[in-house]
């Protein structure tokens, strides 16, 4: 038994409008929270482990998915994935453009770990943009969640 590695690969439901040469090729399928980045360093952990096997023990590399969607991991649950490969632990990865190059973040419980919607409705006195200050803006109240 061992330890896994994960990432996501699942693309946005989104067209992007930029002509790049990395750009989907499938209209409706843009990569754009950086699931290519999450597989590209899930193969560069496989790559390293190849260079650098482990003494003792198994290392699951796991490519889910469907993250975005919420049923890419029960699925694969549901198909016997840990069945097949038993592990102690699980190690997701997600990229986070604020962290400085070189540097990462290690969490102790899920963190980035959902895709949740909500929605906000706000109730408040109208005003005119001439008077900013005596009425209520929503823009500022949204940005406070």
């Amino acid at each position: 038994i061992g330890v896994a590695l994960r990432a996501d690969m699942d693309a946005l439901p989104m067209t992007e409008d930029q002509v790049k040469p990395y750009r989907s090729a499938n209209d409706g399928a843009m990569h754009a929270c950086g699931h290519d980045g999450h597989a590209t360093m899930l193969v560069g952990a496989a790559m390293n482990l190849i260079r650098h096997r482990p003494e003792r023990g198994q290392v699951v590399l796991i490519v889910q998915p469907a993250e975005e969607l919420g049923t890419g991991a029960p699925d694969m649950l549901a198909d016997g994935l840990f069945d097949r490969f038993p592990v102690e632990a699980i190690f997701g990865l997600h990229n986070w453009p604020g962290v400085s190059a070189g540097h990462f973040v290690v969490h102790d419980l899920p963190h980035m770990a959902s895709s949740d919607e909500f929605e906000v409705e706000f109730h408040a006195k109208g005003g005119h943009g001439a008077m900013p200050h005596l009425s209520a803006d929503p823009v500022v109240a949204a940005g406070l969640f």
